[in-house]
């Protein structure tokens, strides 16, 4: 693996982006260290700033002008807003354009893991094959989301080998047992494939921190102070964190099945794509080989 050429080369976006992957957080920290613009919060307000007043252009939305981007807080990562994306979701997008399979948008199998969301419909809109998918346990929630199908990650129903791109966005930090999820996507994702994946990440610390962890009788032990991150099945109550993953997730990665498994940091001025701590974003990519 060491030896494979990296998911997404440096010039994959062009010279509008940044584009950085890393294997390892010692490349990472090797790499910062000659890049010290990538720990500036300046950096990101200028971002912020330039999206505001001129707009931005990005590789799967194309032209955006300021009218149509908004910034709801500070969090830009999350209130960044381009025509209804924020950057994370537009860096995902962005990253997706540079594969084969949106090349061949109408033979292509693209699978998330939201199917009621508006990320959601603007795949189903480009990919005629996408599939999305939200966790509904209880028959309520089930017939409420249809056609949307209920799917339980650490246990799909999908063939394997199902899907050219799978992308999961805000999801892995809420799983209970990440390593079980990791196996299934790794099954149903093909030979080439890709995942693509976003999650709170701790880009400098090794070891995810464990914040609840499901004790064999099904009850949840609570190793810190709660917390909660919104859910679209469940707007008021929203989703329990369990883990906060840092660069262990490459090796969980590689011992569910993928052969390949890299973070991606990705910075753009144009394309509006930045988090408020510093001016980039970190998405997870792993192929199975």
């Amino acid at each position: 693996m060491d030896d494979a050429v990296a998911l997404f080369p440096d010039d994959c976006l062009g010279s509008d982006y940044t584009v950085r992957t890393f294997r390892s957080l010692a490349a990472l920290r090797n790499w910062s260290a000659a890049n010290p613009w990538i720990h500036l919060p300046a950096r990101a307000r200028q971002i912020a700033g330039q999206a505001l007043a001129q707009g931005i252009t990005g590789a799967w939305v194309g032209r955006v002008a300021p009218s149509e981007v908004r910034c709801t807080d500070l969090n830009y990562r999350e209130s960044l807003l381009a025509d209804g994306l924020n950057p994370r979701q537009r860096a995902v997008l962005d990253l997706l354009t540079t594969l084969s399979a949106a090349a061949d948008a109408g033979n292509a199998t693209v699978y998330a893991t939201e199917g009621i969301t508006d990320f959601a419909s603007r795949l189903r809109k480009r990919f005629p094959r996408f599939v999305g998918s939200e966790y509904a346990p209880t028959e309520v929630e089930r017939k409420r989301i249809r056609p949307v199908e209920h799917q339980d990650l650490a246990n799909l129903t999908y063939q394997d080998d199902a899907f050219d791109v799978v992308i999961s966005n805000e999801v892995f930090e809420h799983l209970p047992d990440l390593p079980a999820a990791l196996r299934e996507l790794a099954r149903v994702t093909r030979p080439g494939g890709t995942l693509l994946a976003t999650f709170p990440f701790l880009p400098f610390v090794e070891t995810s921190m464990t914040k609840a962890r499901m004790r064999p009788d099904g009850s949840i032990e609570y190793l810190m102070e709660k917390e909660f991150h919104g859910n679209p099945m469940d707007a008021t109550g929203g989703s329990l964190v369990f883990q906060v993953p840092a660069w262990d997730i490459v090796d969980m990665a590689r011992a569910a099945g993928f052969w390949q498994a890299e973070i991606v940091l990705i910075s753009s001025l144009r394309a509006g794509i930045t988090a408020a701590d510093g001016p980039a974003i970190f998405v997870f990519a792993a192929r199975p080989r």
